[in-house]
């Protein structure tokens, strides 16, 4: 009879009332939009769209949509760069001084808002935010709250609507957003002042059928009228082992995508079969010294749970890496090619080292003096190398190139590679 009773205990759902808080900080609103109205790049147009904004000198025309309403935003654009923005968000197809939206220059970011745009039942708060590199990101300016205790332990929660319906856990596809706070510092940042944090990857993912929650297990969550309800997963249960405490990965079952971190160096899981997707955890060892990286499993890992056995994570997830380059030319282009291999020679991401600030890498051409001439921004590509491709405008005779990251050299070998 105990047993039972402690069965049908574990097995009882969790209800907490949530409540609206105004998200201030551009890495919570940049945290809260992940997998939702922040993974595209909003890109402004030229015109005005027939909206009639006489303060806007050079227009660019802007749409946003939420449930089935639409509202446009016009840009008064210098350059790549947003001046000023105006919203027209009683729909009337005229735009007055009167609606400007409120810009506040945070670092690098420049703040459009926030506003409220109709969205059914209940308006979406959101703001753009303009960044040199990033571009203009839609955001979510307000979250939806509670404290939840789950086995002695108390962490926050918050509830996003992510596919802009106007209602809160309204069943289309589940696309509302879910955040733990999994660290305990009181906030919401996979993105930090300095960046984005590879330590814990992800804080809000898709409200799907299994979430994890800070005390390491998976819940079903569901939400209805403001109340979350988090259902514990019927075990029997089994124990994922990271290696280094911090970690976060992408478990695939059944076809059903699971976001999972280390919670004190382990995370609890219904016994079955797992495949590894992508796993990111600190490098330990080998060339990338103190660097996070990611790897790509290509679902050809399994991961099998057992119940009361810990389960380490498969290898490799820690040095030693080897450090690849590779200089090819196409006419008049030449391609610096950068990758680093683990030790079945998959190949794994280079990711922003702890603390710094979310910069890309920077091929540097240095004369022979070893002064910098020229730069290009790397970017990444599909097979996760980093990539950058220059035009000489004459001659490389004598010239050199090396890899920065934020001012640092990025620990590839050869460090500098002669042209």
């Amino acid at each position: 009879m105990t047993s039972l009773l402690l069965a049908l205990t574990l097995a009882a759902p969790t209800v907490v009332t949530l409540k609206s808080r105004p998200v201030a900080t551009v890495s919570e609103m940049l945290s809260l939009s992940m997998n939702g109205v922040g993974d595209a790049v909003v890109v402004p147009q030229p015109g005005d769209g027939g909206v009639s904004a006489p303060e806007a000198k050079n227009p660019y025309r802007l749409t946003l949509t939420a449930g089935t309403e639409t509202r446009a935003l016009v840009a008064d654009m210098k350059g790549e760069a947003i001046q000023a923005l105006y919203a027209d968000l009683n729909g009337d197809r005229t735009i007055g001084p009167d609606e400007r939206l409120a810009a506040n220059k945070v670092g690098d970011w420049t703040v459009f808002g926030p506003f409220d745009l109709p969205a059914g039942k209940r308006p979406a708060r959101l703001a753009l935010l303009q960044h040199p590199r990033e571009g203009l990101i839609l955001a979510h300016a307000e979250c939806f709250e509670a404290s939840v205790a789950l086995n002695g332990k108390s962490t926050k929660v918050a509830i996003v609507d992510a596919n802009l319906s106007g209602v809160l856990g309204d069943g289309r596809g589940n696309r509302d957003g879910i955040a733990v706070d999994f660290d305990g510092n009181g906030h919401y940042d996979g993105w930090g002042d300095a960046g984005f944090l590879p330590e814990w990857g992800i804080e809000t993912v898709p409200l799907e059928s299994s979430v994890q929650m800070a005390d390491g297990r998976l819940y079903a969550p569901s939400v209805k009228d403001l109340e979350l309800t988090l259902t514990p997963l019927p075990g029997p249960d089994g124990v994922l082992v990271f290696p280094r405490k911090q970690g976060a990965l992408t478990l695939n079952r059944k076809g059903e995508s699971l976001w999972v971190r280390g919670v004190d160096g382990k995370a609890v899981l219904p016994a079955g079969e797992y495949a590894v997707e992508v796993a990111t955890l600190p490098a330990s060892t080998g060339a990338l010294n103190d660097w996070s990286v990611s790897y790509l499993s290509v679902g050809d890992r399994d991961l099998v749970i057992r119940m009361g056995v810990g389960q380490d994570l498969p290898a490799p997830l820690h040095g030693p890496y080897a450090a690849k380059v590779q200089w090819t030319k196409e006419g008049d282009e030449v391609r610096f090619d950068a990758w680093i291999e683990d030790a079945d020679k998959r190949h794994v991401s280079i990711a922003r080292p702890a603390g710094a600030r979310a910069n890309a890498p920077v091929l540097q051409i240095l004369d022979a003096n070893g002064n910098p001439v020229h730069k290009v921004t790397m970017e990444t590509d599909d097979d996760f190398h980093q990539v950058a491709v220059w035009k000489p405008e004459r001659s490389t005779a004598g010239l050199r190139a090396r890899v920065v990251f934020d001012g640092g050299p990025l620990k590839l070998a050869p460090a500098e590679v002669r042209l």
